[in-house]
């Protein structure tokens, strides 16, 4: 379907890209407004889509063309008013609702066929002068009230007593009056003489009785193209299962970047589905992982309305429950072990978060928004713990052994010069890029000045450009790290036996990350 814009089929001068728009759509994308929300325009003069052509002009109500807040208009009203293809597209691609009323009952079906009607009542006026349309209004309007009948509008709602049939019967447009009845338009009765309302000679009744002999009993409305716009039904398409979220969109995580500059370069994978219940599209992210590990859902909690199949549900919900259960594992066995902060231990139980169960050094690996709802998300819970009241150390100390940065590490680092005893800091000098597991990231060792890194420059300059350094950890995350491969390490060594401690596992020792030194402190 976007092939026809790509050629300039339905070429016209379209608001998609003006900056309005680009705001609106980073607001629906970041969840900020609905694809539904009042349209208010400053400039009115902007709104009349049918010049006026005299005392021959239909008889519309003008006035009802503007878009003001007692009108409670919407975008997609707006893109029907100017035919503007692209932003019908784009409106009901995000999630505009089909059927949105405005103020006065219209919906943009409504909306579509009154100046279907108005257009092409002009438009025969105007060839009766020999002065037909210039440009392609009337194919424009048109096409718009097509994509809205296709992607099942309702088609029998009465306003004023007028039905989008009627409109279309008016308009005298029989692609339209075909494609209403297709699906479930309800034909008016005709009179005594066999005329049907809309018609002014009869040769035109008998021809929309032959139209409805010839559809048959209506027995249901042909299956709904996708709004993704891809030319399948919603069932061979998103309707189907996941698909991957597209690259050029401006990403699902909030930012405003777009996608493959975004979370896709990171292991988050966006996936969207389509919605039956909400008829929309629902986006969801999942983590990538390696080859030889399964991807992990990223959602906070398993969907009650789940649009995938019965099956597809099922089997989500098992990898949901196999994530709690191997995730609660680790935490009792890192209980028993007995060297983690008790209100990292706190925090690690109070923060649900599927797939990852603790902040690990982050750092750029996934988006900076998300680094920081997680790592608020942390301190806040080492917060509610400290007001409890029950750890008699002081405040400091316990943020210190607990509390995390953005990038998933120590909130408090120390400088790293080896023999140098410095305070706490929480932004320090920087130097070189961290090697953390098999993630490369941009995140850097810490020093306390420029002065202290140039000095142990010579002792550092290997590593540095080997990028072997580890990234700084609390104590906690290194002992829930060891606990975590220990049981890994059995379960892929040993699956059919149970996992009891993790000392005496057989794994070989892991070089030692920079531990921050909260055990010094007084």
């Amino acid at each position: 379907m976007l092939d026809d814009l790509r050629t300039g089929r339905w070429a016209t001068h379209s608001s998609i890209c003006d900056e309005e728009h680009e705001h609106f759509r980073a607001a629906v994308i970041k969840k900020k407004c609905s694809p539904d929300c009042t349209l208010i325009l400053r400039d009115q003069n902007r709104m009349l889509p049918i010049p006026p052509i005299g005392t021959s002009t239909p008889s519309a109500d003008w006035q009802d063309e503007e878009f003001t807040d007692a009108l409670k208009r919407t975008h997609l009203h707006f893109a029907i008013a100017h035919m503007d293809i692209p932003l019908i597209y784009e409106c009901i691609r995000m999630g505009a609702n089909i059927d949105e009323p405005d103020a006065l009952g219209w919906t943009p079906l409504v909306f579509a066929m009154r100046q279907v009607e108005a257009i092409c009542r002009a438009d025969r006026v105007l060839r009766a002068r020999n002065e037909p349309f210039e440009d392609n209004s009337t194919k424009l309007m048109i096409k718009a009230a097509t994509i809205l009948i296709e992607q099942h509008a309702i088609v029998n709602i009465i306003i004023d007593e007028q039905t989008p049939l009627l409109h279309a019967c008016k308009a005298k447009d029989w692609s339209l009056i075909k494609l209403l009845l297709q699906h479930g338009a309800r034909p008016p009765p005709p009179d005594r003489t066999g005329r049907y309302p809309g018609f002014d000679a009869l040769a035109e009744s008998r021809r929309f009785a032959r139209v409805i002999r010839n559809l048959g009993e209506h027995t249901g409305r042909p299956p709904r193209p996708c709004p993704c716009w891809s030319g399948k039904l919603i069932p061979e398409c998103h309707g189907a299962g996941p698909q991957p979220y597209p690259a050029h969109f401006l990403c699902a995580c909030g930012s405003d970047k777009v996608y493959k500059k975004c979370c896709k370069r990171r292991d988050f994978e966006f996936l969207e589905v389509w919605s039956m219940q909400l008829q929309q599209f629902v986006q969801s992210r999942r983590i990538r992982h390696g080859t030889d590990e399964p991807d992990i859902p990223y959602d906070p909690e398993p969907p009650l309305s789940d649009p995938l199949s019965e099956a597809a549900r099922h089997e989500r919900l098992a990898t949901f429950e196999a994530i709690e259960a191997f995730r609660m594992g680790v935490e009792t066995m890192v209980e028993q072990v007995g060297m983690s902060d008790p209100a990292f231990m706190y925090a690690m139980k109070k923060c649900k978060w599927v797939g990852v169960a603790i902040p690990i050094f982050w750092g750029r690996k996934y988006s900076k928004i998300d680094n920081k709802r997680r790592a608020e998300e942390w301190n806040a819970a080492i917060d509610d713990y400290i007001a409890l009241g029950t750890d008699q150390r002081d405040v400091r100390q316990i943020e210190r052994c607990s509390k995390v940065g953005i990038d998933g590490g120590p909130l408090y680092k120390q400088c790293e010069r080896p023999g140098w005893a410095v305070d706490w800091f929480v932004s320090l000098s920087t130097c070189c890029e961290v090697h953390h597991l098999t993630h490369l990231t941009r995140l850097q060792i810490c020093y306390c000045s420029a002065t202290c890194q140039r000095s142990h420059w010579k002792d550092h300059k290997e590593a540095c450009k080997a990028k072997s350094h580890k990234p700084q950890l609390l104590l906690s995350q290194v002992v829930y790290m060891r606990v975590y491969d220990s049981v890994v390490y059995k379960l892929m060594t040993t699956p059919d036996e149970v996992v009891e401690t993790p000392s005496g596992s057989g794994v070989e020792p892991v070089e030692e990350p920079v531990v921050s030194r909260q055990l010094d402190i007084a």
